[in-house]
């Protein structure tokens, strides 16, 4: 089963998380069967309470007695007016919860909405910490730990040089991390620009064209990833262990793409199904060559 949350603790599997009975999901077996029969039946044991709170009593019991499986839903993605996510790129539903009322809900809702249209009229890169990535990138871990706070834009590397903030660093656009603010504004607008100043030009070798000049004029912080964890065919992680993504780029035609990224399933698929001391040994690693990946 798995429910919206009033009040979310951060654990999904918390039992003292606070339910919220808007938005549930209930997987049929004898478990949950069983389940919805006591929830029921434990409504004339409390009496003028409706479904929620009755629920959030029996919670304990129900886990416990009948080994059921519960999780609650973050509200940075199922929110409500209790408990909500700030990020819209984020957000999946919005509950009108903790609002007595019905024009008090629909008061606020519209304003929700309002804030939602607005939104979603704004260009991509004009939205709060928007992140693109190419459709040849293969994820295997979260990246986004690799991206520091200091950082404007965090952006993938086809050679990196070892200094995160050396514009000597090759960038690559295939995976790309862009916090909303005056400057990175004020440097979208210039690359923009840029596919008309260096025509002819894609948006990657134009990137790299201003960086320079964009640095110096509004003192943006560009972090190039380091290919270790946010690797590519052009400069390949050969360490499993510490590999995020993997991009399929130097690499010219879709077929010769599909060929080495399934030959890079395969041996992920290999190295997650070994135990834990295998994958630690460093023994797996990726089929070499292939049509693009050396």
């Amino acid at each position: 089963m798995a429910i919206s949350s009033d009040v979310f603790f951060g654990d999904p599997d918390n039992i003292d998380n606070f339910p919220n009975t808007g938005f549930f999901y209930v997987k049929p077996s004898a478990r949950t069967i069983a389940m919805t029969k006591e929830w029921h039946e434990a409504r004339s044991s409390h009496p003028g309470l409706n479904e929620q709170p009755v629920f959030n009593h029996i919670k304990k019991k129900l886990v416990k007695k009948l080994k059921l499986k519960v999780q609650y839903l973050d509200t940075a993605y199922i929110g409500g007016f209790c408990s909500y996510g700030k990020d819209l790129s984020k957000i999946c539903t919005m509950h009108a919860n903790c609002c007595i009322g019905l024009q008090s809900k629909i008061s606020d809702l519209k304003g929700v909405l309002a804030d939602w249209k607005n939104y979603t009229r704004l260009p991509p890169w004009a939205k709060p910490n928007a992140r693109w990535t190419d459709v040849d990138v293969m994820w295997f871990r979260d990246p986004f730990r690799h991206i520091s706070m200091g950082a404007d834009i965090a952006i993938s590397s086809d050679v990196f040089i070892g200094d995160p903030y050396s514009l000597g660093n090759f960038p690559n656009g295939g995976f790309l991390f862009v916090r909303s603010n005056d400057k990175t504004l004020d440097f979208y607008r210039s690359w923009q620009q840029g596919r008309w100043r260096f025509f002819g030009k894609h948006e990657q070798d134009v990137f790299n064209l201003i960086k320079h000049e964009q640095q110096a004029k509004l003192g943006i912080a560009i972090q190039f990833l380091d290919t270790t964890y946010i690797s590519g065919f052009c400069q390949l992680s050969k360490d499993l262990n510490k590999i995020c993504t993997l991009h399929a780029n130097c690499c010219v035609g879709l077929g010769a793409k599909m060929h080495d990224l399934r030959g890079v399933l395969d041996v992920w698929r290999n190295y997650t199904a070994a135990p834990p001391d295998e994958r630690r040994s460093g023994k797996f690693q990726w089929k070499l060559p292939g049509i693009c990946i050396h």
